[in-house]
């Protein structure tokens, strides 16, 4: 390869980062995001549900918590030793939260009251999700053989459970042959949308789709690494993956969207790796977890992603309901500083 050929992605990624920085620095300049709330850790998780952000603090030597703000206000919705996972919407909450020697799935209105536990399984659940006026959750059920093997039957499964989000009993959906749970990613059609994940270097995820009537599971769609999925009102399960355009040494990621005919599309390239997707508009942003990428956009064609300007010294957390969910980068004693802006 030519030394032309060989440096042309990493040109071609200097174009959109000063592109990108451009259009961002005319932005910042008349931007004032309004200040929201102070965090007690770094906020993790963070999404939007209602009318409230949500997100889970881990501070170091005290219990976890997910918490909840709006109107200024925050709520410490709950407390335990361990939060695994928890997500809000459709006028209810749902999180998982270790207890004793075990761990329990819980069900709350979107204030936090009425409260219910659903389960209490020895095993940590996992990917919970709001589904109507269902829980729908993950858990993995050990197999026959404890090491790897070849025969499916004899080896760990997943499992896909649901209860009534006010209480019930719960109901087995489908059993999936891969050894690791994914996430609930969402709901299409009727069906919930999940993953489960091969192990390996760099393993897989399945995607598959989940009937709640008792119909027999689909699987979807395959990706190697651990992809992160959303489902589009009206376009149905995107995700992301590895882009083949990055080459040996480069981490970048792209998106892809699956077709109505079955088949794969690629929508953008050049996303930051362990993005997670958030949908508003008919459009995805992506963010990222521990760095100051802040907030991207999905291109509006087939091209390289775009940056979301946010004001100097300002990194993005979450994107829902049309607005940003912003932490200042400097420190500041007794929490993390949380503001607000509109998407441009």
């Amino acid at each position: 390869m030519s030394g032309a050929a060989r440096w042309a992605p990493w040109a071609a990624w200097g174009v959109v980062v000063v592109t990108a920085g451009g259009i961002a620095v005319s932005s910042r300049l008349a931007s004032a995001p309004k200040a929201l709330c102070t965090a007690g850790a770094m906020p993790e998780q963070a999404t939007r549900g209602g009318d409230a952000w949500y997100w889970i603090e881990r501070p170091r030597g005290r219990a976890a918590a997910l918490v909840a703000c709006s109107g200024g206000q925050t709520r410490r919705n709950v407390e335990a030793p361990a939060i695994g996972s928890y997500a809000a919407g459709n006028g209810a909450v749902a999180w998982t939260a270790r207890e004793g020697e075990g761990w329990a799935v819980w069900a709350a209105d979107a204030d936090g009251s009425a409260r219910v536990r659903l389960t209490a399984p020895k095993e940590e659940p996992k990917g919970v999700r709001v589904l109507g006026d269902r829980v729908v959750w993950l858990s993995s059920r050990p197999g026959y053989l404890a090491e790897e093997t070849p025969f499916v039957p004899l080896g760990p499964s997943v499992q896909v459970l649901a209860a009534p989000r006010s209480g019930g009993p719960v109901a087995r959906l489908a059993g999936l042959p891969e050894t690791v749970a994914g996430e609930v990613v969402g709901e299409m059609g009727g069906e919930a949308v999940v993953t489960a994940l091969r192990t390996g270097n760099p393993g897989s995820t399945i995607f598959y789709a989940v009937p709640l009537d008792g119909r027999p599971t689909r699987r979807l769609a395959g990706q190697v690494g651990h992809a992160r999925g959303i489902v589009m009102p009206g376009s149905g399960l995107h995700w992301t993956a590895p882009s083949d355009e990055a080459g040996i040494g480069a981490s970048a990621w792209r998106l892809r969207r699956l077709a109505k005919d079955g088949s794969t599309q690629n929508l953008a390239e050049w996303l930051p790796s362990a993005s997670q997707p958030h949908e508003w508009g008919g459009r995805v942003y992506f963010t990222t977890d521990g760095t100051e990428y802040g907030v991207w956009a999905s291109a509006d064609r087939h091209g390289a992603a775009q940056v979301v300007p946010t004001p100097p010294r300002f990194t993005g957390v979450a994107v829902g309901s049309g607005k940003m969910l912003l932490r200042k980068l400097e420190p500041v004693r007794g929490g993390v500083r949380l503001y607000e802006e509109a998407l441009p």
